[in-house]
């Protein structure tokens, strides 16, 4: 599969996982791994993973490039403009399907 949107991390965070908080940026051009984007958070979708019966939180970050003009319009996950965020849900509920994990959206939390 190919992620729709740039997939990352938070430098210098720590998620419940065990893994840097992970976040998912809208924007306009392709990047390459490794290189920092300036973003405004849109918000959370708050999510809970099970594997083999283990449950664990997994939330992802929903943030905008700053410098992206086709996202612009977009401050938060709730509104007319969130099919992006729907798109990410269900990307995210097949992707980890794959890796046999159960993926569960539990909530969204604005900015």
């Amino acid at each position: 599969m190919v992620f729709p949107f740039h997939f990352g991390f938070i430098p210098f965070t720590l998620a419940e996982d065990g893994d840097p908080v992970d976040v998912f940026v809208l924007m306009d051009e392709p990047s390459w791994p490794g290189c920092f984007i300036e973003c405004e958070v849109l918000g959370a979708i708050e999510a809970q993973q099970k594997r083999e019966g283990k449950a664990e939180r997994n939330d992802r970050i929903i943030a905008a490039a700053i410098e992206s003009n086709r996202y612009k319009e977009i401050k938060t996950l709730f509104g007319p403009n969130t099919h992006v965020v729907d798109e990410i849900i269900n990307f995210l509920i097949t992707y980890t399907s794959f890796e046999r994990k159960d993926f569960k959206v539990i909530g969204r939390q604005g900015p």
